[in-house]
């Protein structure tokens, strides 16, 4: 079987999540480097939902940054993707998904005639203008930083990993955290890249070592399905390798 390393570099919480929901026959065949190249920051926001008929939130750190800032009071939290949505939910906001991408969410609540005003309740770095474009269409929306992602270096033990040139699938999340890390990365590096979406993947650069894996859908459980496939194929190469 081949030595292959899931290279994580999500926030520790959530790339530990991630591991946790990984098949236990998947996670027994990979070892795990956690490398996290962001570090969720509260800021100090203050939060009136006195005038606001719902929020948005496109991460869970959106819901985990606003806990014990507010009260949801019953109001509906427009959220992107099943666990952004999960967590609101359990926050004590009545949750809807509205879909896997910003795109998608800012469609879907135009489609259902969403009524503002609302608070979009998010980080520092955003990906695109979900209260403009809202607004722009008569849904009125406001944006308010709830957390900054501060960016981290590779960790030792994540470097030594790619400079010995082992066997390394990396999960990308964001384009911001694909461009860190590779500004960090030598050429040569040999890299197992699984892209969570196109946007995830624009900006990746052109090296001869690196192979780029596209989700099929920009969610969790795709991104889980797409590890698997390009471990088996690290596997099948590998005894093809040995074989000859």
């Amino acid at each position: 079987m081949a030595n292959v390393t899931l290279l994580m570099t999500r926030p520790r919480v959530a790339a530990e999540r991630f591991i946790q929901a990984l098949p236990a026959t998947l996670k027994h065949r990979v070892s795990v480097c956690y490398s996290p190249l962001l570090e969720i920051l509260p800021v100090n926001a203050e939060i009136d939902l006195t005038r606001v008929k719902g929020v948005i939130f496109t991460s869970v750190n959106g819901v985990s940054s606003t806990l014990g800032l507010t009260q949801p009071c019953g109001l509906v939290a427009y959220c992107v993707g099943k666990a952004t949505a999960d967590a609101a939910s359990q926050a004590g906001w009545s949750a809807k998904m509205m879909g896997e991408t910003a795109r998608e969410l800012i469609d879907t609540m135009l489609a259902s005639r969403a009524v503002g005003p609302l608070l979009h309740l998010s980080g520092q770095h955003v990906r695109g203008d979900i209260a403009g474009e809202l607004t722009n269409a008569g849904c009125l929306v406001r944006r308010l930083v709830v957390y900054d992602q501060k960016l981290l270096e590779l960790t030792e033990s994540a470097q030594v990993l790619i400079h010995e040139g082992g066997r390394i699938i990396a999960p990308m999340f964001s384009a911001r955290t694909a461009r860190h890390f590779f500004e960090q990365c030598p050429q040569d590096a040999r890299l197992h890249v699984i892209a969570l979406s196109p946007a995830v993947a624009k900006p990746l650069p052109n090296m001869p070592n690196l192979t780029v894996t596209l989700c099929n859908r920009p969610d969790t459980d795709n991104m889980k399905r797409e590890v698997e496939n390009v471990l088996n194929l690290l596997c099948r190469v590998e005894s093809a390798g040995g074989a000859q």
